[in-house]
C-alpha cells in the first residue's frame, strides 16, 4: 500500500504528471485510485440552457482572439510607436475601448472565466453552470471553431488546455490544436491562416482562438534575426521584439487579410506577465 500511496501523492501535486519513472506495478493502480476518487467526488451540476434568443441579424462572423501574456502598455495606436507600428497605421479601421483587467493573472484561469461565460456577483456558481460561450454562439447561429496555439505548452497525452473538460471540447464543432511540431515563433501565423480559411467558407461562424503571444521564454517568440526598435535591452528587448512579430505583424495581417464585410473581431489578451499588474489591451475590430 506505501508505495501505491505515495505515487498517488505524486501524480496529485504534479496535477497528473509524475508517474512515468515509478515502479510499474505500482502505478496503474495509483492512478486507477485516483480516477476512481475523481470521477465519485467530481460531480457537477449541469450547464444552464441558454434563455436568450436572437431578435436581429447576426454578424456573418466574430472572431474573439485573445492573446498571451500581452500588457497594454507594450500595444498602442499611437503613430509610429516603436512595438506596434502597423496597429498604428490601421487605428481608423479599430475601435480601442483601452486596458482590460483580467479575470486572473495566470493564463487557465483568465481563458476558463471567458469561456464558461463567469461573472463576479456568483463566481463559483457561474463557472459551473451558466452556459459557455459555445452554447450562446451555438444558439445565435453559428458554426465553432476553437484554435489553440498553446498547445505546445502541455506535456501529458490528451490533456486539454485552459481548463477545457473532454465535454466542452466535443461540443465544438471544429477543433485545431497546434503543437510543438511548429516552431514557437510560426505558432501565430498559423492560427491567422486557420482564421482566414474558416471566415473564407461563408456561414456564420464563431471562433475562438488563443494566440501563442509573447509567453517566456520570451526569446523564443520571435525569429533570432528579427528585432523591434522599442529602446529597451535585454529581456524588455526579447518581449518587445516578441509582441511585434506576434502580435502587431500577425493581427495586421489577419486585419488585413480577411473580408471583414458583416464581420467582427474583439481582441484581448488573457493577462500581463511577469510581476506586471494583470492588464491587457482590448480592442475590436468594426464592421466594414
Amino acid at each position: 500500500m506505501l508505495p501505491i500511496v505515495l505515487i498517488a501523492g505524486v501524480v496529485i501535486y504534479r496535477e497528473g504528471k509524475g508517474s512515468e519513472a515509478l515502479p510499474k506495478q505500482f502505478s496503474p493502480l495509483s492512478l486507477v485510485a485516483i480516477a476512481a476518487y475523481k470521477v465519485n467526488s467530481g460531480a457537477f451540476p449541469e450547464r444552464e440552457i441558454v434563455s436568450m434568443t436572437p431578435e436581429r441579424k447576426q454578424a456573418r462572423a466574430i472572431v474573439l482572439l485573445v492573446d498571451e501574456s500581452i500588457r497594454s502598455d507594450f500595444v498602442s495606436l499611437e503613430p509610429r510607436n516603436p512595438v506596434t507600428p502597423q496597429l498604428a497605421e490601421l487605428r481608423s479601421r479599430l475601435i480601442d475601448f483601452g486596458p482590460a483587467v483580467s479575470g486572473s493573472n495566470c493564463s487557465l484561469q483568465s481563458n476558463a472565466l471567458l469561456r464558461f461565460m463567469a461573472y463576479p456577483r456568483d463566481l463559483i456558481q457561474s463557472v459551473r453552470a451558466s452556459p459557455t460561450v459555445w452554447q450562446y454562439a451555438k444558439r445565435a447561429g453559428y458554426r465553432t471553431v476553437f484554435i489553440d496555439a498553446q498547445a505546445g505548452f502541455v506535456t501529458v497525452y490528451g490533456k486539454l488546455q485552459n481548463y477545457m473538460t473532454p465535454a466542452e471540447a466535443i461540443s465544438i464543432d471544429r477543433f485545431y490544436k497546434l503543437d510543438n511540431a511548429i516552431r514557437t515563433h510560426d505558432l501565430d501565423d498559423e492560427l491567422v491562416n486557420i482564421v482566414l480559411k474558416e471566415m473564407s467558407v461563408g456561414d456564420p461562424v464563431f471562433i475562438y482562438a488563443n494566440k501563442n503571444g509573447a509567453h517566456f521564454p520570451y526569446s523564443d517568440g520571435s525569429p533570432a534575426e528579427f528585432a523591434s526598435d522599442a529602446g529597451t535591452s535585454g529581456t524588455l528587448q526579447s518581449y518587445a521584439n516578441a509582441v511585434r512579430w506576434s502580435t502587431d505583424r500577425t493581427l495586421s495581417g489577419l486585419i488585413d487579410g480577411a473580408d471583414w464585410r458583416d464581420a467582427t473581431m474583439i481582441y484581448t489578451s488573457d493577462h500581463g506577465q511577469n510581476s506586471a499588474s494583470a492588464v491587457s489591451r482590448t480592442a475590436v475590430h468594426i464592421r466594414m
